[in-house]
């Protein structure tokens, strides 16, 4: 009688080939990292035309501030998503971060824009409204992909580990 060995099982595949649906968020997260800080720029360059030092000073620190770390943030973990570096944990808090997140650029976008409707169009409203809009579409659509994909994620990350 022969000993028998343990039968070695051929990793599936979809547990070798990087997952399609979070890189895909991974690449959102990352365009809108970018996206954000041009954001920045432009919200700046709108409210330098006020012409007002302390509308500047306000508008650097409250609006200028918050798409310049969102967009460290994004640019930082969608890079590492992509990569398959980003541990399973911070995949997803990153996904509820980024529907939360949507969720409040959306409500926000439709806020400033409501507002506006009294406003001519080249109003720096418009566009702030129409900066958060646009950048709350993209987390949420962000973390509805990683909600969706955070499964093959996190089997991906095991059988990189094995």
């Amino acid at each position: 009688m022969s000993e028998s060995s343990p039968v070695q099982q051929a990793p599936v595949a979809s547990e070798t080939q990087f997952p399609m649906v979070p890189k895909i968020a991974g690449l959102i997260w990352t365009v809108y990292g970018c996206l954000w800080f041009l954001t920045a720029v432009l919200l700046l360059t709108y409210i330098g035309l006020g012409g007002s030092l302390w509308h500047l000073v306000t508008g650097i620190v409250f609006i200028c501030l918050i798409p310049l770390v969102l967009g460290a943030i994004n640019l930082r973990i969608g890079v590492r998503i992509m990569r398959g570096t980003a541990e399973v944990t911070l995949f997803q808090n990153f996904c509820g971060f980024s529907i939360i997140a949507g969720l409040l650029g959306v409500g926000l976008g439709v806020r400033i824009l409501g507002d506006a409707l009294h406003l001519p169009w080249w109003d720096g409203a418009w566009v702030a409204g129409g900066a958060y809009l646009f950048h709350g579409i993209g987390f949420l659509a962000a973390g509805v992909l990683a909600v969706i994909g955070h499964r093959r994620y996190k089997a991906w990350r095991e059988a990189q580990k094995s």
